[in-house]
């Protein structure tokens, strides 16, 4: 053997090694919530400079970090709210569907039609559709696509390698958002483990969800403040390729194939 095939052959072993490690299918993967409710006491929102009582919250969870934004949505948005001592007018005129952040306030604690819309207007629960409090990238490694039966197309490797996708831990940590000062923490959710079936080819993954999930407990742990359903859904998976496969066709047929 001479020295240019020595080198081609170590340079061919050190691709097939390093390809185990380079390719990847990545996921993306979300964190949903939906029959949001809030019970109180709170007492995030209750002085200047914020805007008494009233406040969007938002999640720090495992699916990513806190954001103002629609990641809690409450139920008041252009309401007319009268307050216990008789001031009324049009509140939550911001972008957001807020939640009464006061309710330890004689001005703005319970009963109150228009200040509660819940359990005889005692309590909060939103009026919007499920949304999603988190979203993260998950990057598998995979194998190489490659042609078993030789007959030109990809049929094994790649994203197809991947059958499940599951989080052995699931939080949320609820947030009084606050543009002038420190967001205030409401409370943390813990949830059970999740995990989807997927069904994938080669180059991509379908969308798949996991069932909804009750909270099974909370820190602090001694006031149930909040509840919340929460369910995982992996929007897609791709197959990326950081090393480039198509290397390897020169050395086995089986990687000369398309996906």
């Amino acid at each position: 053997m001479n020295w240019i095939k020595a080198c081609q052959l170590v340079a061919l072993v050190w691709l097939c090694g390093f390809e185990l490690h380079a390719q990847t299918c990545r996921l993306q993967v979300s964190g949903l919530n939906r029959n949001r409710i809030g019970y109180g006491p709170f007492d995030q929102e209750c002085s200047w400079p914020h805007s008494v009582p009233f406040g969007n919250w938002g999640v720090a969870s495992n699916y990513g970090p806190k954001i103002d934004g629609y990641q809690f949505q409450g139920w008041c948005r252009g309401d007319y709210v009268c307050y216990n001592d008789g001031d009324c007018g049009v509140r939550c005129n911001g972008n957001w569907y807020e939640w009464n952040s006061c309710t330890v306030d004689w001005r703005y604690s319970p009963p109150n039609c228009s200040l509660y819309n819940y359990n005889n207007c005692w309590a909060q629960q939103t009026d919007r559709p499920e949304g999603v409090h988190g979203v993260k990238t998950v990057q598998i490694a995979v194998d190489c696509p490659r042609d078993t039966n030789l007959d030109g197309i990809c049929d094994e490797g790649g994203c197809k390698e991947v059958w499940s996708y599951g989080e052995a831990t699931n939080y949320m940590t609820l947030y009084e958002l606050d543009r002038w000062d420190d967001d205030e923490f409401i409370r943390t959710m813990y949830f059970p483990a999740t995990s989807v079936n997927l069904t994938c080819d080669v180059g991509w993954c379908q969308a798949a969800g996991s069932p909804w999930g009750s909270p099974t407990s909370y820190d602090p742990p001694w006031q149930v403040k909040v509840f919340a359903e929460m369910a995982m859904i992996v929007d897609y998976g791709i197959y990326e390729d950081s090393v480039n496969c198509e290397y390897l066709r020169f050395g086995n047929p089986q990687y000369n194939c398309i996906w």
